[in-house]
């Protein structure tokens, strides 16, 4: 009984995520993935018309969620006062939650998309994300009037690479569920309560 076409389909999503994380973007041709799936070129390209494609299929989940974390953190919904506080128990399981889904994913798109469209994907975010603290600091200032929100842009890109760096260290080091969870929370209050010291220092100090 031929297998169906979604079957297929994902049978070579699933074959090229594996050939990609071993042996990187420019390490995996077409003709390769073909043989690990066992079918013809001619039929391999009635799915995918480039390697292109196939790789941006790959990491397609990981950018939207990687986009849906960062509007999340910079939504209008989320400032308030009451955020500065201790542990933002919604960034928390959202992390968590991305770090569970996504860790082959984030590798992969981190280590071995070198020669590929996203080889460049980490300034990319950088950028989003000081375009999206610019709305949020604004915005952050029609709501309390007292809030300090001039920041230098090189101190705004160090806190996106750190942030960045976190979640990547968190991979790398492979660091168990329980523990995990743990780092995190320490690692969003601790941010938090900079953020809160810098943004309403007289608040800050009163207490």
């Amino acid at each position: 009984m031929p297998r169906p076409k979604v079957d297929i389909r994902q049978h070579i999503l699933d074959t090229a995520t594996r050939l990609f994380t071993q042996h990187g973007y420019l390490g995996v041709t077409m003709r390769m993935l073909a043989r690990e799936c066992h079918t013809s070129m001619g039929n391999l390209y009635l799915y995918y018309s480039s390697k292109d494609e196939l790789f941006e299929e790959v990491l397609h989940p990981l950018i939207a969620a990687i986009d849906q974390l960062n509007q999340q953190h910079n939504s209008v919904e989320r400032i308030s006062f009451e955020a500065f506080h201790d542990t933002n128990v919604a960034m928390l399981n959202e992390i968590i939650q991305f770090l569970d889904e996504y860790s082959d994913e984030f590798y992969l798109l981190l280590y071995r998309s070198h020669g590929s469209p996203y080889e460049d994907f980490l300034e990319q975010y950088i950028e989003g994300s000081l375009r999206n603290s610019e709305v949020f600091m604004r915005t952050l200032k029609e709501k309390y009037p007292q809030a300090r929100i001039e920041f230098s842009a090189v101190f705004l890109r160090v806190r996106a690479m750190e942030s960045l760096a976190f979640i990547e260290m968190m991979m790398k080091q492979k660091v168990p569920p329980g523990e995990r969870r743990r780092i995190i929370e320490e690692y969003i209050v601790y941010s938090m309560a900079g953020w809160k010291a810098l943004i309403f220092p007289e608040d800050t100090a009163r207490q």
